[in-house]
């Protein structure tokens, strides 16, 4: 079982397998916490922490949060777009294949962190890296060390 994340974010753990008592509820908190992230973080949680990564394991375990998390890629927030592409690629999402041109043009930096180490890109450097990956065969998409 990955993360588990408590109160107050109301995720319920059955078994290996996460459930949500209200996708929207959860999506608003999930944005709130991608804004305040100090930058995207490509690794497992531990024990619900960071709790940024651990919405990211929910949303990716969820494939009825898609059209969600597509609808994100165009917020004005690049950590918030981070995180649902980070998501959609967990999740394997056709629509990675197709991302828009705006997204893969955006030039705002973000701090990309796999274990201790971080390193600065753009925005869309990290979509096309993500593009790149689904449409590559025998990616396997998922955290770093989990």
């Amino acid at each position: 079982m990955r993360a588990k994340v408590t109160a107050p974010c109301r995720i319920i753990v059955e078994g290996d397998r996460y459930t949500m008592e209200n996708m929207a509820e959860q999506l608003q908190e999930a944005i709130a916490v991608w804004r305040r992230a100090q930058g995207l973080r490509l690794t497992a949680t531990w024990r619900g922490e960071p709790r940024a990564t651990a919405f990211v394991e929910l949303f990716a375990e969820h494939p009825e949060s898609e059209a969600s998390l597509v609808a994100l890629l165009s917020n004005e927030n690049q950590l918030v777009v981070a995180h649902a592409l980070v998501a959609l690629e967990w999740m394997r999402s056709a629509a990675l294949g197709n991302l828009p041109e705006e997204l893969l043009g955006r030039h705002e930096k973000l701090t990309v962190f796999t274990g201790s180490f971080g390193a600065t890109m753009e925005l869309g450097g990290l979509a096309r890296q993500i593009r790149k990956r689904h449409r590559s065969k025998g990616e396997q998409p998922g955290p770093a060390n989990g």
